[in-house]
């Protein structure tokens, strides 16, 4: 079965909540460890947990989170909460389920919601212990200092272990859809089969503390209340004293069966223990033609006994049926035009269909890497007649298309198979779906002018603005950054799903929310009394600040006045020496060129605006114009950065206004900065 997935999903920042700050990230899980990168490179890793160490796993409690779960891991083998994440899947809607699945199956039974017990195997739950129980488990905490994970112990430590439990002799699961048709190269008409492995309602969860002098790789042998036993592997990490917990089939606490299934299991106990002895005595008095031992079974047991047996025959049929559907969709997902041998894996039932699917796995994968091999060839070489045979992705086809189209511009139109209207009309197209599909690798491939390359990154940049008003609750604000009626009808949706969600509070909230206006009533009349003596207090300073007030603005005048007098005088230097804001530093640095080039044409004066995405933000940390920097923010590096750069900017202030040259300096970053700093010294 698989215990590995990868893939887009996004999450929140620093365990806060979703409107405060999200970004995607790539999420790779493998086994019982997950850890999520900057990018699908992996070159950057931004942090990492265990499944094992999961203490609850349930759907998202933060309205503002699309399709998303809540996550909280623990840390040293405790349940002290040690991270929060709210993970969302509106990246990849469709890989919704099998995520769930994936770590549903992996966090132990007890942590998992009722809302997602549903999405839990308990066969995959299995198999996760079995395969992956001695993985050291990753800290969920990220060591930024170094460049190895650092482990932690596991909360829920997991052993390999067997069914133990007896089985029925009649199968008791529901009977499955009739198969497809059987051709194997067309899709089924039927839908596939669920993964056979039936899960229980319930488990039971056990725990055993570990012995003096046992060692990790021993056998345990526990007996559970209820007579079932069971023998654990002591997994890797584990000290005398500690807790193992395992789960079984919550089996002793269902309802009695009715009269007839408890006529059934008597008589097919009796005729287990009848063939017993026959095997231990060598055949007894039945065996050589006598009459049978005990007493005859019942009416009500014979009856019981024929209807089993019909109930049998025909789900042994349906069995078979379903069987060959199940062997004809695991088929068809092994052929190399589908690929889709995740779900042909779901669909194994033995060792050896598994095996099967990973051979047959291996043989297109390297078939894959041979066509790309020969595609970047033909493509390069300028084949590219034998190129577009190779073609399978759009990001392929994007690239062939950009081949054709600069071919055309020397080549006959028999060489490249279009004219170049058709080439120019086809790449434009491409162009503007990709854009409109937000697929930015096409459309960058696909950009062939500066004002498309721009096209791009403003783009990029839009439905970055959308997605963070709409994260934030911002419906109006994200409607204005829609151009098509897709995604103004999904703001809508989503304005409609928050506003349902608000109406649709309980009456305990709405105690809930009598109690916090009560509170903040009383937060209120005691803010009042602060503010009373605050403003009693502001008085006596006001008091002692306007004459010093009335100095400043003294001194305030005499500046200007001479620095004025200095500019009229053409002494540049000792006005810029005067001069504090950024528009006198300007004014006199205008001037100043104005007197030593004055046959300048004015053209070589403009300075270059900032053009992109990147060179707007830069530009507004340097002017302090925070709140357009927030919005071009859209990584967490550069929502770092402008933290910095306003607390750097807030600090070198405080230190200019006390005085405190030095420490001023040694934060000034630019040489307006710096000169200002001068002028005030």
């Amino acid at each position: 079965m698989l215990t590995a997935k990868e893939g887009w999903l996004r999450k929140n920042h620093k365990s806060g909540t979703w409107a405060a700050a999200n970004a995607r990230r790539w999420f790779v899980s493998d086994g019982f460890h997950v850890f999520y990168y900057e990018d699908n490179t992996k070159s950057s890793v931004r942090g990492h947990f265990d499944l094992r160490n999961v203490t609850s796993i349930r759907p998202s409690a933060d309205a503002a989170a699309p399709s998303a779960i809540d996550l909280e891991v623990a840390q040293q083998s405790t349940e002290r909460r040690a991270k929060r994440l709210i993970i969302s899947f509106v990246t990849a809607p469709d890989d919704m389920a099998s995520w769930l699945r994936l770590w549903c199956s992996a966090v132990h039974p007890r942590y998992v919601d009722e809302k997602l017990k549903p999405s839990a195997d308990p066969a995959l739950h299995a198999h996760f212990n079995t395969a992956h129980a001695e993985q050291p488990a990753p800290s969920a905490k990220l060591n930024r200092f170094s460049r190895k994970w650092s482990q932690t112990r596991v909360l829920t430590p997991r052993a390999s272990s067997k069914d133990l439990t007896d089985q029925l002799d009649t199968p008791r699961e529901t009977p499955r859809a009739a198969p497809p048709p059987s051709a194997a190269p067309p899709p089924p008409a039927a839908a596939p089969p669920p993964p056979s492995a039936a899960a229980a309602d319930e488990d039971v969860t056990f725990e055993v503390t570990v012995p003096e002098g046992v060692k990790p790789g021993d056998k345990l042998q526990a007996t559970t209340p209820a007579g079932v036993k069971v023998k654990l592997v002591v997994p890797e990490n584990a000290e005398p004293g500690m807790s193992l917990t395992f789960t079984l089939p919550k089996g002793g606490e269902k309802p009695p069966p009715p009269p007839t299934d408890q006529a059934a299991i008597a008589i097919q106990s009796r005729m287990r223990g009848m063939k017993a002895r026959k095997k231990e005595e060598g055949g007894g008095a039945g065996a050589a033609g006598g009459a049978p031992q005990g007493p005859p079974p019942t009416p009500d047991e014979q009856k019981a006994a024929i209807a089993l047996q019909s109930q049998f025959r025909g789900h042994v049929v349906r069995n078979e049926q379903q069987e060959q559907s199940r062997l004809q969709w695991m088929e068809y997902y092994k052929q190399p035009h589908v690929a889709d041998f995740e779900k042909a894996r779901e669909l194994a039932v033995s060792p050896e269909e598994e095996d099967a699917i990973e051979a047959a796995k291996m043989i297109w994968a390297d078939e894959e890497a041979r066509r790309v091999k020969w595609f970047k060839h033909y493509l390069d070489r300028g084949n590219l007649k034998e190129a577009a045979k190779l073609v399978v992705t759009p990001l392929e086809e994007a690239r062939l298309i950009m081949a054709q189209v600069r071919a055309s511009n020397g080549l006959c139109a028999c060489f490249v198979g279009e004219s170049k209207q058709a080439l120019e009309a086809r790449r434009e197209e491409k162009f503007k779906d990709a854009i409109k599909l937000y697929e930015w690798d096409i459309a960058e491939t696909l950009a062939l002018s500066a004002e498309e390359i721009q096209d791009v990154e403003d783009s990029k940049l839009r439905v970055d603005l959308m997605n963070a008003a709409k994260v934030k609750g911002e419906f109006d604000k994200a409607l204005a950054y829609t151009i098509t009626l897709a995604e103004r009808e999904a703001i809508e949706a989503s304005r409609a799903e928050v506003e349902a969600t608000l109406q649709s509070a309980t009456a305990e909230q709405a105690a809930a929310a009598a109690k916090m206006q009560a509170r903040v009533r009383g937060q209120k009349v005691r803010g009042e009394k602060e503010k009373e003596k605050m403003e009693k207090a502001s008085i006596v300073v006001q008091k002692q600040f306007r004459a010093h007030a009335d100095r400043e603005q003294e001194e305030e005048r005499r500046r200007i006045t001479w620095m004025h007098w200095h500019l009229q005088q053409k002494e540049f230097d000792k006005a810029l020496e005067l001069a504090i804001t950024k528009d006198e530093r300007q004014v006199i640095t205008d001037a100043k060129a104005k007197a030593q080039f004055p046959d300048l044409c004015k053209c070589f004066n403009l300075k270059p605006r900032p053009v992109g995405r990147k060179e707007k933000f830069i530009a507004a940390i340097r002017n302090y114009d925070w709140d357009t920097a927030q919005l071009l923010a859209v990584s967490d590096e550069e929502r770092e950065d402008l933290e910095d750069s306003k607390n750097r900017v807030a600090w070198m202030l405080h230190y200019t206004a006390d005085g405190k040259k030095e420490e001023a300096l040694a934060l000034a970053i630019t040489d307006e900065e710096k000169a200002e700093i001068e002028s005030k010294g």
